[in-house]
């Protein structure tokens, strides 16, 4: 039977409408989405990435929106395969995130990577509560409640059997990777050799880690591989001492060693380190300090904690964006295995590191804070911690190790000192202010870590004892850029700079050895040694006098070896 030319459109006309039915809303609510996500979001990113660039600018901003846009839909067209409810939650929770993500862009410069999201993963709730504030909720509410209300109120209201929409969701999902492939052809072209044959970075996995919604879900899956290789690493670390022969030279039966570890603390805003203005008046008298400029091994808390203790070679970084990888244990198994007890403190949660450390006690925040407020006093600063190590070491007689870990100098810097430690003003109280008043309230957190270092001292003075502080990262404060967790790649070189401090009692320096390690501290102090964290773990055994059988504690990595 013929069919006549009417019933041939009517056909098509039917179809068609399945076709708007069924798939078209699915399609724009993706599309919708990615364009908010890819374009308005990452607009300031576009304007300060590009502006002023007068050579392949403006190809490769096209270049850049189009894979922003394309990677969103990627990500929402693979949360489609699963059902509109699954796409619905994943577009609302992806858009939330993103906002968060690209307010810190904006305002503080911050580049989302791999460092950034394990801090996020490892820095305790109260802690980035304090990085927060209404700039951030009216910026969400803005940004993000709105846009998602409306486009839930866009979304189709038709859902089909799952297996119809399975075809075009696929064929979605390949015009989509085919799109990004011939993308990255595109982006060689902006891939020519430097006059000096270097090859630039690869525009494509820089756009990656420059715009939401990409950049903080590639780096999040990253720093949960990680995580998970570096559980599995854990459960075969190499003991050092079993693979170079640790011994102690001379007796440490009465020796107390005292680890703080600082938080966010830069040697160039102490004036113990020659910086201009009084932070560490306290510190600056005290005969038997010895003060280092440093440099850190990473830039966030979490991963600075992973290889400022171990043995230079302990740690194996590699791929791209760099990640590391322990396998050997840290100096505090060496000095478990020569005798030594050990506890812990710490007014932060960093669990991970504090189990590695195989403290016989460990006490976090919550925990000391409990015992202040049962005596009525507040929980707000390192202070607490004075006590506890002053009741730990009453304990013992000597070959014993504490460990403290501070809040120091981790923003919001003006709740870290209280008022009466508000010494340069204005000083920063809120999220947002000028860069003057930043540095003005980091500087007051850092005479108030002077005072807690001294306090310390105070209750080791009677004591043959030994201190060590060091800082487990630096901290962002001029032109606009602030905080830390930079991928290590990029990270300014202010996210590195650390002290690293060295005391020894008088009881100390009465013995033959400690008295030599301290002169060689000095003589390295004096010739302006830059010293590192990866440098530690020999440093502190080779001052406490332990030898190694097997080149474990190698010279050019002690301070106290001339």
């Amino acid at each position: 039977m013929k069919i006549s030319r009417f019933e041939k459109l009517r056909f098509w006309q039917v179809q068609f409408g399945v076709l708007r039915r069924l798939y078209l809303p699915e399609i724009f609510w993706v599309l919708q989405a990615s364009l908010y996500l890819g374009l308005v979001l990452n607009a300031p990113v576009f304007l300060q990435k590009y502006y002023g660039v007068e050579s392949g600018g403006l190809g490769l901003l096209l270049g850049d929106a189009i894979f922003a846009v394309a990677a969103a839909a990627l990500l929402f067209s693979a949360l489609a395969l699963f059902g509109r409810r699954i796409l619905q939650v994943g577009i609302s929770i992806l858009i939330l995130l993103s906002v968060v993500a690209s307010y810190y862009i904006w305002f503080f410069d911050v580049a989302i990577g791999y460092a950034i999201m394990q801090a996020v993963v490892g820095t305790e709730l109260s802690l980035m509560v304090e990085s927060m504030g209404w700039a951030l909720l009216t910026f969400v509410g803005l940004l993000a409640v709105i846009p998602i209300y409306l486009l839930n109120r866009l979304n189709p209201t038709y859902e089909a059997p799952w297996l119809l929409f399975l075809l075009p969701r696929l064929l979605c999902l390949g015009v989509l990777v085919g799109s990004l492939s011939l993308l990255n052809l595109y982006y060689k072209t902006f891939r020519e050799p430097m006059v000096d044959a270097r090859l630039p970075t690869n525009p494509i996995g820089v756009a990656t880690f420059s715009y939401v919604p990409i950049n903080w879900v590639s780096a999040g899956l990253i720093a949960v591989a990680n995580a998970n290789i570096n559980r599995r690493l854990e459960r075969q670390l190499i003991d050092p001492t079993d693979l170079y022969g640790f011994y102690a030279e001379h007796s440490l039966d009465d020796l107390f060693v005292v680890i703080v570890i600082g938080e966010s603390a830069r040697h160039d805003h102490m004036s113990l380190m020659d910086y201009e203005i009084e932070t560490t008046p306290l510190l600056d008298k005290e005969p038997n300090v010895i003060g280092f400029k440093g440099t850190s091994c990473n830039t966030s808390t979490k991963l600075s904690l992973s290889c400022m203790f171990v043995r230079e070679g302990g740690v194996i970084e590699k791929g791209s964006p760099l990640q590391q990888y322990v396998h050997e244990n840290n100096v505090f198994s060496v000095l478990k295995k020569l005798g030594f007890s050990s506890d812990l403190f710490a007014m932060q949660s960093e669990a991970g590191f504090y189990a590695r450390t195989n403290a016989d006690s460990v006490k976090i925040r919550e925990q000391i804070g409990a015992e202040a407020s049962h005596r009525g006093i507040a929980v707000i600063d390192d202070m607490l911690l004075v006590e506890q190590m002053e009741n730990s070491i009453s304990k013992k007689s000597g070959r014993h190790l504490v460990i403290l870990h501070q809040k120091g100098s981790h923003f919001n810097y003006a709740a870290r000192y209280p008022k009466e430690f508000s010494l340069y003003k204005p000083d920063c109280k809120y999220l947002h202010c000028d860069d003057q008043a930043m540095i003005n309230a980091y500087d007051n957190s850092i005479a108030y870590t002077d005072f807690f270092l001294f306090s310390l001292l105070e209750k080791l003075r009677d004591k043959k004892a030994l201190l060590l502080y060091a800082s487990d990262h630096g901290e962002s404060l001029e032109d606009g850029k602030y905080f830390h967790a930079s991928p290590k790649e990029t990270a300014p070189a202010e996210q590195f700079n650390i002290p690293i401090i060295m005391w020894m009692s008088d009881s100390a320096l009465a013995d033959a050895h400690f008295s030599q390690s301290f002169d060689a501290l000095k003589h390295y102090q004096e010739k302006g040694r830059v010293v590192r964290q990866l440098e530690i773990f020999e440093s502190l055994l080779g001052c406490m006098g332990i030898k190694s059988n097997r080149e474990g504690v190698r010279n050019h990595n002690n301070w106290c070896s001339v």
